[in-house]
């Protein structure tokens, strides 16, 4: 059948309509009926069409709706090789055009395969589909259960906390606009004291302190499992807190530098950020913007930090960290550091020494090996000192665990495949004392035939240096909290499809 004359001559304009009619008429029966939003968003799933909620409670139509402006200018097109060459127009081709406006422009559900493990709050981020209107945060609807799950969309991103999903198995999700009353992930940042804390579900999980009357800034108190009305602290209080030995002889009062949980290194250009020599003597880290997203999935505060020369004012160099805190709950928090440093002054050398770690933890006197508590690495090794020790050790974590106030718990650090020279050296100790470190191999090394003996590195001016942690605080010990299973959520997440 052909089509011909004045249908031809306007059918560019016919197949802009037809989509754009059917728009309208469903965006109408939405709105007449005053769906609630997850109602809504299933409604215009089965319709077919793209929407997104507008502040007034009514929605229109998405702004992203490429299809129709495709079907207008292609008509338009036919149009004008119409009427220049006077070819019939065949109606399948125009019926193709009207299947193809009618082709849903974005998935509205995913499907999650847990592959070869059980995953237990394991967070997983995602790439949303270019057409998907909505954003902020919002639910996932489990189809089976019908259990909630917050969620966040930002920067074409969807990320979220899967709660539990046994291996081998799938669970499919869908989106619901239906936004969260309270975000589970918050901050407080108090200016005047410098100091934010990082709330999870109303509950203090840590507090970043920058204040200047300390060289570095450094998480404090961390707070583990909660045992009736009390909170495991799981690192140790010196030098924040004045410590009186006479109460608990476990208690320690070395290295004043070991504050919580730090980044630093003990030689940059022979700048020093590990040891605290008093605020004239040393290499100061000093904050110089922060800024907090609180989230339902995480909430993420980033830092942009200085280091100042000790003694002077001149900037040695520059870092950027991004800390993420998961929504889990206290039997298993999760954080994440994504840490840059840039040689944003001068060259940089980092000099080879023990004396460091971009991710460093002081445990609580009370969980360290001497005081009857575990280390234990990925590769199976057992606490400190020796052949078969933990320090000076490559390994992808490394697991501090013990008991406090009757309770086993304890805390890992991950070290991730993109970061630099992974994987990393740990400097561990039976004191208390863990950090990943990357420079000192000739510590670690020392009287190993064949190996490096110098960990030292160059950096061009202009070029950095990346390195990825999380950092997992646990109930149980590390063959309880299933360590290994949640290093593999880090490096080998869930697969994850939208359809």
């Amino acid at each position: 059948m052909v089509l011909r004359d004045g249908l031809t001559r306007n059918s560019g304009y016919l197949l802009g309509c037809i989509p754009a009619i059917h728009r309208r008429r469903c965006i109408e029966r939405i709105n007449k009926k005053r769906l609630p939003n997850d109602d809504r968003l299933r409604y215009h799933h089965h319709s077919r069409v793209a929407l997104r909620p507008e502040t007034n409670g009514l929605w229109q139509s998405s702004s992203r709706e490429p299809n129709s402006y495709i079907l207008i200018i292609g008509g338009m097109a036919m149009t004008t090789l119409y009427r220049a060459f006077w070819k019939p127009v065949s109606i399948s081709v125009l019926a193709c055009c009207i299947a193809i406006s009618a082709t849903p422009v974005w998935a509205t559900s995913i499907v999650v395969k847990a592959g070869d493990q059980d995953r237990v709050e394991c967070p997983i981020e995602v790439k949303a589909p270019a057409g998907l209107s909505l954003n902020g945060t919002i639910s996932l609807v489990e189809s089976g259960s019908k259990a909630k799950v917050p969620a966040t969309i930002e920067d074409g991103m969807l990320s979220f906390v899967l709660p539990k999903l046994k291996a081998g198995k799938s669970a499919t999700f869908e989106l619901s606009a239906e936004t969260q009353t309270a975000l589970p992930v918050t901050f407080k940042h108090d200016k005047a004291k410098q100091v934010v804390d990082i709330l999870i579900n109303g509950q203090l999980f840590t507090e970043f302190h920058y204040e200047s009357a300390a060289t570095k800034p450094y998480l404090w108190p961390v707070n583990g499992p909660t045992v009736g009305k009390t909170t495991l602290n799981m690192t140790r209080d010196y030098p924040m807190l004045e410590v009186d030995k006479t109460k608990d002889e476990r208690l320690s009062t070395d290295h004043v530098h070991h504050r919580s949980v730090w980044s630093a290194h003990g030689d940059v250009n022979g700048e020093n950020t590990w040891h605290d020599a008093g605020l004239d003597k040393t290499t100061l880290q000093r904050v110089t913007n922060i800024e907090l997203k609180p989230g339902a999935g995480y909430g993420e505060m980033i830092v942009d930090i200085d280091w100042i020369k000790a003694g002077k004012t001149d900037k040695l160099l520059t870092e950027k960290r991004i800390y993420r805190f998961y929504n889990t709950p206290s039997t298993g928090r999760l954080m994440d550091l994504d840490l840059t440093v840039v040689a944003s002054e001068e060259p940089l050398h980092f000099g080879d020494t023990k004396e460091g770690g971009f991710f460093s933890i002081r445990t609580n006197d009370l969980l360290t090996v001497e005081n009857g508590g575990t280390l234990t690495n990925s590769e199976g090794n057992i606490n400190s000192e020796g052949d078969n020790g933990c320090w000076g050790k490559q390994a992808d974590w490394v697991d501090y665990s013990g008991v406090l106030e009757g309770v086993k718990c304890g805390m890992t650090i991950f070290d991730h495949p993109s970061s630099f020279r992974y994987p990393a050296y740990w400097h561990a100790r039976a004191y208390g004392l863990l950090t990943a470190n990357v420079f000192g191999l000739s510590h670690f090394n020392k009287g190993k035939e064949g190996a490096s003996q110098d960990g030292s590195y160059d950096l061009e001016k202009g070029k950095s240096l990346f390195f990825k942690y999380r950092f997992y605080v646990h109930a149980d010990d590390c063959q309880g909290a299933k360590v290994a299973d949640r290093y593999a959520d880090f490096v080998n997440p869930p697969q994850v499809t939208w359809k």
